[in-house]
């Protein structure tokens, strides 16, 4: 019997936010539902999400410019992929790997997340795989889009 305050299967897509977690060099990930960490592994190494935006908060990041320290102010909002399960269709593979866009934030130098090879604006991407690579994150946007338009069927555009 699954716990009333946690009804997250491991196998079912989840709305969550993603963002680098400083202290511990991984990714963490919080349920938009409650706010809080998921209850299953929520600090990976890796993180594969579908229908992903792109978040800065402005408060937040002038928070970050005022104080000239970091906090939690910009992230991936989108759907978990399960590792297993029927929809671990969703994740990302290698070949679109290769067609990804890398995406990158600072908060000192940009007010949104943007590609690393053009520096174009990002608010939405298809797929997305979060990863860490020598501990520090890597970001990669399958299908990255300034417009949401291709998003509207899929009731991502929260």
């Amino acid at each position: 019997m699954r716990d009333t305050a946690y009804p997250f299967k491991s196998d079912e897509l989840h709305r969550v936010e993603v963002y680098w977690n400083l202290r511990k060099n991984c990714w963490s990930i919080r349920s938009t539902d409650t706010g809080r960490l998921i209850p299953v592994r929520p600090h990976r190494q890796y993180v594969h999400m579908m229908f992903v935006k792109w978040v800065v908060q402005p408060g937040g990041r002038a928070r970050v410019l005022r104080q000239s320290r970091k906090n939690v102010h910009a992230f991936a909002r989108g759907y978990l992929v399960p590792e297993r399960g029927e929809q671990a269709r969703f994740m990302v593979d290698a070949e679109e790997l290769l067609d990804a866009d890398g995406l990158t934030y600072n908060p000192y130098k940009m007010a949104t997340f943007q590609t690393l090879d053009t520096g174009k604006t990002v608010d939405k991407s298809e797929k997305a795989y979060l990863s860490t690579l020598a501990g520090r994150p890597r970001v990669s946007g399958v299908r990255c889009t300034p417009d949401p338009s291709p998003f509207a069927q899929h009731g991502a555009n929260k």
